[in-house]
């Protein structure tokens, strides 16, 4: 229903099934800064933005038990960290499927709503990052590592990685429909 809503621009309309989504679903989130450090090189921590949810009712128990998760290509840079080194804990809740599902939900609605532009870009790593963390489906795990490699290839130091994401994605295609092989480029 949201994703129509989005096709016609009626973006308040969406943001009000977020907001009752967001109830339904008792989870709070919000954009917070945390101190940290973003490449190797760095003395001193900076303010690093990072997605804190809060779920109001039970956390859930993490499934160990996935059996297939897309590969997660690592950061291979000379200067910057594969991930954000927090000076402080901070936890993310073990979501489940329908939270994290309703996560890319806000990252499809915040890049539909917003023009394209670095700090929005910004603003919706942290939510990927998030589901990344406890992703427990094939398709979600899938949905936010290709959002986040789409993010990703502006940026000089990150396009290797967005590029090989995208390359283990097209492999996994043609491992699973190997009769679409005939058509491949030689």
């Amino acid at each position: 229903c949201i994703q129509f809503y989005l096709l016609f621009k009626e973006f308040d309309a969406a943001k009000k099934l977020i907001d009752f989504l967001s109830q339904a679903l008792e989870m709070d989130y919000c954009l917070t800064g945390v101190l940290g450090k973003r490449t190797k090189y760095q003395t001193e921590d900076l303010a690093q933005l990072v997605l804190d949810v809060t779920l109001k009712g039970h956390a859930t128990e993490p499934d160990n038990d996935v059996p297939y998760l897309p590969e997660d290509i690592p950061l291979n840079d000379d200067t910057l960290l594969p991930d954000v080194k927090f000076s402080s804990d901070h936890p993310i809740p073990n979501l489940n499927a329908l939270q994290q599902a309703f996560l890319l939900l806000i990252c499809f609605y915040k890049k539909n709503r917003f023009p394209s532009h670095e700090l929005y870009k910004e603003q919706l790593l942290p939510y990927t990052n998030a589901v990344l963390k406890s992703a427990q489906t094939y398709l979600i795990g899938r949905h936010a590592l290709y959002l986040r490699s789409s993010l990703e290839t502006d940026s000089f130091r990150k396009n290797e990685r967005a590029l090989l994401q995208l390359e283990v994605f097209f492999n996994v295609y043609f491992r699973i429909f190997p009769m679409s092989s005939l058509f491949r480029a030689a």
